[in-house]
């Protein structure tokens, strides 16, 4: 199928400003990488489908990589960047995303998109522990499902467009998970907070993270803690795959 009308939206290569956490791009070592591709995609769609009284699926939001060989023959080398784009998803297009695109179009379609993550914010409304077909899931996604996550899209959104995270969107997610394996593992919480850190009671420690934290680094020998090195876990996983952790430790 070909996809025409395509846009590609600028995002600086400098990434999120220092002590914000962004995207990694390798696969785990200790951790699974959480599946957060797409996911910004996902909530840009719906806020396409109610711009356009249209279902989410008429546009679609995803990332390319240009290649990275100097341009004009230059031997110095030249840092890729990843450049997120609207697509119309209908055959030969249907010229929504030409309209999208102009700036008043535009921004609103950011505006939207930040009063759609607001409404999943409020718990009197939106009780989602994950995914529902209130946020992210539709037809189109169907596979995804399971891995999908309303917060890591927030979160990514506003690193895209702000460079820094609001607020904490996991405290809850990330204080019951460490409750629960410290209960069923026998684990003991020696530094409560964003980052906790737990003693695992064989002289290890972990260290639950954010899931966009750039921990590529780290994730063979360990983080640094005022406690000593810590494998570092990322919240996603960690909540969902306690076993894994275990195992990984």
């Amino acid at each position: 199928m070909r996809r025409t009308d395509a846009r590609p939206v600028p995002v600086s290569p400098r990434g999120p400003r220092s002590g914000h956490p962004r995207p990694g791009n390798r696969p785990d070592r200790g951790r699974s990488r959480p599946p957060g591709q797409g996911r910004e995609g996902t909530t840009d769609q719906r806020a396409v489908g109610r711009r356009n009284a249209r279902e989410p699926g008429r546009a679609r939001m995803a990332a390319r990589r240009p290649s990275s060989r100097p341009r004009g023959g230059r031997s110095s080398r030249r840092q890729p960047r990843g450049v997120p784009f609207l697509a119309d998803s209908i055959e030969n297009g249907a010229a929504f995303v030409t309209r999208l695109v102009e700036p008043q179009q535009f921004t609103a379609l950011l505006a939207d998109t930040r009063s759609l993550i607001a409404g999943w914010e409020n718990p009197d409304s939106h009780a989602c522990g994950g995914s529902c077909p209130s946020c992210l899931r539709d037809w189109s996604n169907t596979p995804f499902h399971p891995i999908l996550d309303w917060r890591l899209a927030a979160d990514l959104f506003e690193i895209l467009l702000d460079k820094r995270l609001s607020h904490d969107r996991w405290s809850a997610i990330r204080e019951a998970a460490i409750r629960g394996v410290c209960e069923d593992f026998g684990w003991e919480i020696i530094e409560q907070g964003p980052r906790p850190v737990l003693d695992c009671r064989d002289g290890t420690r972990v260290c639950v993270v954010h899931p966009l934290e750039d921990i590529d680094a780290v994730l063979a020998d360990g983080i640094d803690t005022p406690h000593g090195k810590a494998l570092p876990f990322d919240v996603f996983n960690f909540d969902r795959r306690p076993g894994e952790v275990y195992r990984r430790r």
